[in-house]
């Protein structure tokens, strides 16, 4: 196959705008990179932050690491268990700030601390994702009836 009178390598996988997009059937993407990536992050402000408060190290991970795990979430249908997982990963940060065991739940630390979890999270930027995606055609049709 060829573009522009260029042959195209065929690959497994492509990273497009940050996201690595998988070869396949259906529309899949690989998260490794992305999980790689945070825990790297997560792990580093923790070994510098041994003496800072709790709530500070939260912040932090939600500064500075969260973000990682929600980039372009709201535009993406991950299937249940790739969303599990994610979520698995936040909970983490709160078992490691928080030293809870890996069998306790945090859900309701979470909810105490008025903190929403990944699928809460993911649903909120899909919601401001809608609704700036109709903001942007509702403009779009106003200057385009402008000019005619």
């Amino acid at each position: 196959m060829t573009l522009d009178n260029r042959l195209l390598s065929w690959v497994d996988n492509i990273k497009y705008l940050g996201v690595t997009l998988l070869s396949g059937n259906y529309f899949k993407v690989d998260l490794s990179d992305v999980r790689r990536k945070f825990f790297v992050s997560v792990n580093i402000i923790l070994s510098k932050c041994s003496y800072v408060s709790e709530p500070a190290k939260l912040k932090l991970m939600e500064t500075h690491c969260l973000p990682i795990l929600l980039y372009a979430i709201e535009s993406m249908n991950f299937n249940p268990a790739l969303l599990k997982d994610i979520n698995t990963w936040w909970n983490s940060v709160y078992r490691k700030i928080f030293k809870f065991n890996k069998w306790e739940s945090v859900k309701c630390l979470i909810c105490l601390l008025g903190r929403l979890d990944i699928y809460h999270l993911e649903n909120v930027r899909r919601i401001k994702f809608l609704k700036n995606m109709s903001a942007v055609q509702s403009l779009n049709s106003v200057v385009i009836s402008t000019i005619y």
